[in-house]
């Protein structure tokens, strides 16, 4: 299947991400861009702790817990809450918060909000663009084209993973450290 079709194909774009083993789910999948941009807004992340809830109604197609709330402990001393919920049966939302020197900034969809300034972002299908990007850069072996090396995203990964361990020991927390 021609890439341009399959990132256009919303059967495509779920499938995958519905069955844990076939890629970590959807929070994988969609908390990894959150890990990223906080990392980039307030730097490396220091501790992991996550709690799940399970999906009441798991059948093969559908195997992933319902919601991840994950609080991410920085190295500067400063914490984020994500949560990743997958209950909606179509569409969604992204948004988010950050306070920091009293002052707080809200991200969702394609609007920033900072203080009393609204910055209006241009709607783009970003995600298709990042996909396009490293499916190149993996086919032609050149990364000049990333704005993020692997091993940027191998830290971003193995914040969501740690996430993964502590819901399963219960929420307990994870020194990032010692799990990479």
């Amino acid at each position: 299947m021609e890439l341009d079709k399959l990132l256009n194909t919303s059967r495509a774009k779920a499938a995958w991400w519905m069955r844990h083993a076939e890629g970590g789910g959807a929070f994988v999948e969609n908390t990894i861009h959150v890990v990223d941009l906080l990392r980039y807004l307030i730097g490396e992340i220091e501790t992991v702790s996550a709690l799940i809830v399970e999906r009441p109604d798991s059948t093969p197609d559908l195997d992933i817990p319902l919601s991840h709330c994950v609080t991410y402990g920085f190295e500067c001393g400063a914490v984020a809450n994500a949560t990743t919920c997958t209950a909606l049966t179509r569409g969604g939302r992204s948004n988010l918060l950050i306070l920091a020197d009293q002052d707080l900034m809200q991200l969702r969809g394609g609007e920033l909000r900072w203080a009393e300034e609204v910055i209006e972002c241009p709607e783009r299908n970003s995600y298709a663009a990042e996909m396009r990007a490293f499916i190149d850069a993996i086919s032609s072996g050149e990364a000049n084209e990333l704005r993020s090396p692997y091993a940027d995203g191998i830290k971003s990964l193995g914040a969501v993973l740690a996430a993964e361990v502590s819901a399963e020991r219960g929420g307990e927390p994870v020194k990032l450290a010692e799990y990479l």
